[in-house]
């Protein structure tokens, strides 16, 4: 318990460092995340050359996991924007939520659109769908960006079939079906405390907007075109997950190569910006692909590198003794506080939401067997502290950052404690299903 303490001490202070000396400076923000994994790794008593291997393992795995997905949607984000499509899902959200609840209507549809499409992508894709939000409502940006990066987080944590309710579930044997009901009712109030705090500490932050997504768009889509290219890549990569069921409801020919082709999250995102900017041409609507290209390789760059460096300090910290040392720190009565609290550590250890929930349900499982409690809930409280809390080791949190337009600071303040928020609210719906269940 002594060395949990100590790793989240130095959570706090490094994350002080981070804000203090690298404001809106993406270079300075890479070499001290490298710096903090080397200096994180020497106080462990690792060897330079163990030290540097897992520094170049972290920062290979993260790249190779976002790099492609960053490039191909950043250039879809800008893609949608520049060709009015934000513009006019912005108008739509203000209808249905009456101006007054359009935030909460955006984080909404982040959450359904996490539950197919990984919070990274999901967020890449759709963060200008916020600004356009805060234009057409008056509203400041940040509320948008804080209400539909946490939609999107809750969701991915808590929601079937994302990859880490998916491999928890297993490792528990849960009702699958049962699982996902609990896991939407679970997300739905979460969801809305996002937004009740993006709405009253989110407006008083200003966003640095990037120039590329305010130039004025003179013709657009409509609404059902509108709908229709901002979901073809949620569809192609939901068309894979089902693809992949054990029942092969496309069977395992022709048809099921090309959905699970199409469905590769960067394949989707490409083919989608192929399909949008053919229907541009269609109607003639201007958006200047060449240009939007070529922003988006330099903002990428820089993002993946952040990503990278993050991913690298993230393997170093997360290399120690702490799964042997969780169930003997955690009390059994805990009941379905245990899988919460190891997904906690977990999560501010590794900086994964996915990995964390994984690893605190495979720690708690003994213990939940045991205490017969409730397995799909089990799993629903790994999430909940899987989403405590996200900070400079996880990649979500550079990538919110880096595309939402929030500052490093603004962003710790903001999206860091909405995401402490969110889990804990998820925690105590928990805690009330468990006394029904």
């Amino acid at each position: 318990m002594i060395y949990i303490i100590i790793c989240i001490i130095l959570i706090v202070i490094f994350s002080a460092i981070i804000i203090q000396f690298s404001r809106n400076r993406n270079a300075l923000i890479f070499f001290i995340l490298i710096l903090g994994a080397m200096f994180c790794g020497m106080i462990s008593g690792y060897k330079i050359p163990d030290i540097l291997n897992l520094i170049k393992r972290g920062a290979a795995e993260t790249t190779s996991a976002l790099g492609l997905i960053v490039i191909t949607g950043n250039i879809y984000a800008k893609l949608l924007y520049s060709t009015g499509v934000f513009n006019v899902l912005a108008g739509l959200a203000s209808r249905i939520g009456k101006k007054k609840y359009s935030s909460l209507a955006v984080g909404i549809f982040g959450g359904i659109v996490s539950i197919p499409v990984t919070c990274e992508t999901g967020y890449m894709m759709y963060s200008p769908f916020g600004l356009s939000a805060a234009k057409k409502s008056g509203v400041q940006p940040a509320v948008y960006a804080v209400s539909l990066s946490c939609g999107m987080y809750i969701t991915h944590a808590l929601v079937l079939p994302t990859p880490g309710p998916l491999t928890a579930g297993g490792i528990m044997n849960v009702n699958f079906f049962l699982l996902f009901a609990l896991g939407l009712a679970v997300s739905v109030p979460c969801i809305i405390a996002a937004n009740y705090f993006s709405c009253r500490f989110a407006a008083r932050h200003e966003l640095e907007i990037l120039p590329e997504y305010t130039e004025p768009v003179i013709k657009s889509f409509d609404t059902k075109t509108s709908l229709t290219v901002v979901l073809i890549p949620v569809f192609l990569i939901a068309a894979r997950g089902i693809a992949g069921f054990p029942e092969h409801p496309f069977g395992n020919g022709f048809v099921y190569r090309i959905i699970y082709f199409s469905g590769e999250p960067f394949v989707a995102i490409l083919l989608s910006s192929l399909i949008l900017v053919v229907f541009a041409k269609k109607m003639k609507i201007q958006h200047g692909t060449a240009g939007i290209v070529e922003t988006a390789f330099m903002q990428s760059a820089q993002i993946i590198l952040i990503a990278a460096a993050a991913g690298a300090f993230a393997a170093v910290f997360r290399t120690t003794g702490v799964i042997g040392i969780i169930p003997v720190s955690v009390p059994h009565w805990m009941g379905l506080l245990i899988p919460f609290m190891a997904g906690i550590i977990f999560k501010l250890l590794h900086g994964s939401s996915t990995v964390a929930m994984i690893s605190a349900s495979s720690v708690a499982f003994a213990s939940v067997y045991s205490m017969k409690i409730c397995p799909e809930l089990a799993v629903l409280s790994a999430g909940a502290g899987a989403m405590i809390i996200s900070h400079a080791n996880d990649p979500y949190f550079w990538i919110v950052s880096r595309f939402s337009g929030l500052s490093v600071l603004s962003t710790y303040r903001l999206f860091s404690l909405a995401s402490f928020v969110c889990g804990l609210v998820a925690i105590i719906i928990v805690l009330l299903l468990g006394s029904i269940f």
